[in-house]
């Protein structure tokens, strides 16, 4: 769950949870200046997966609402992070994810939001990943080159080049 410009430093937040309420890890974004614009995201683990963007949109709105109780004024400003789809790295259609798998034999994969249509998109150790509706963009680790794929399309990988104006 991304947090962006709230009142408070991340470990006042924190600290302002009670412990049933708290996520299983948080840390500051790479934009984050404390006390300034605190910006940083909690990550939740469950034991069981879900999977329903419904069901994960119920437990998404069931933390914002108990965050709410427990810190006066806070306001979820980015809401994408009620997508699913999102929590990966998810589309603005809420209908593919991409992933990456780290292993042995690292690799890019992208999926249906409800697990079918599994797709391997290249096998290497990717550095970052970027859904928009139309396109995904990823670097792989080690290579400032960026690429780029149809984010629903054919898995045509391509190199992208930036035009300087």
């Amino acid at each position: 769950m991304d947090i962006d410009d709230t009142f408070l430093s991340m470990n006042d937040f924190y600290l302002s949870l009670k412990d049933e309420h708290k996520p299983t890890i948080i840390y500051t974004t790479y934009s984050n200046i404390d006390n300034i614009n605190n910006r940083f995201r909690l990550i939740y683990v469950f034991n069981e997966p879900i999977r329903s963007n419904e069901y994960y949109r119920g437990i998404a709105n069931t933390i914002v609402y108990n965050i709410q109780k427990e810190i006066e004024g806070f306001d979820l400003k980015d809401k994408t992070c009620l997508n699913a789809s999102q929590q990966f790295a998810g589309n603005g259609n809420d209908n593919v994810v991409y992933y990456y798998i780290s292993s042995d034999s690292p690799a890019l994969y992208r999926a249906n939001t409800d697990g079918s249509d599994k797709t391997l998109i290249m096998e290497k150790s990717i550095a970052s990943i970027s859904c928009t509706s139309i396109y995904t963009f990823f670097q792989i680790a080690d290579d400032e080159t960026l690429y780029r794929i149809e984010t629903n399309g054919e898995p045509n990988v391509q190199v992208f080049y930036i035009q300087p104006q």
